[in-house]
C-alpha cells in the first residue's frame, strides 16, 4: 500500500527487478508518524524486511549460483571478541548450515545461498 514501504526500481547487466524494504522504527518514510501496534512488524520481532523481485536479463543463470545477504564496503567498526564471534557464527550455521561469515575482513561479509 502506499505510504507502507519503500520500493526502488533497478537495473544491472544481468537482473532487472525491484526491491521492497521495510525497517521498523524508521521516521520519515511514510506520511503518518511510526506506529509499532498496526502494520506489516504488528506482533512479530522483526527488525526490518527485504524483498527482491525480477528476472535475469541473460539465460541459463542457475539458482545454484546465487547467494543472498550481506556484503559491506568498510570494516564493521569495534565487534565482540572472536572468541564470542566464533560462538555465535558456530550458533546460527547450525541452522543455516552453508553460512559463510566473515565479519572481521576489510570487506565484511554474511551470505547463504
Amino acid at each position: 500500500a502506499p505510504g507502507q514501504a519503500l520500493v526502488v526500481d533497478f537495473e544491472s547487466d544481468i537482473f532487472v527487478g525491484s526491491l521492497l524494504l521495510r525497517i521498523r522504527n524508521a521516521q520519515g518514510t511514510t506520511p503518518k508518524p511510526y506506529d509499532d501496534s498496526s502494520g506489516y512488524f504488528t506482533g512479530m520481532n522483526r527488525r526490518y524486511q527485504t524483498v527482491v523481485r525480477g528476472m535475469f536479463k541473460k539465460e541459463g543463470v542457475a539458482m545454484t549460483d546465487c547467494v543472498t545477504g550481506q556484503v559491506l564496503n568498510r570494516k564493521c567498526g569495534k565487534l565482540p571478541p572472536k572468541v564470542i564471534l566464533r560462538g555465535a557464527v558456530k550458533i546460527i550455521s547450525y541452522f543455516a548450515p552453508q553460512l559463510k561469515v566473515k565479519l572481521d575482513a576489510d570487506k565484511p561479509y554474511c551470505i547463504s545461498p
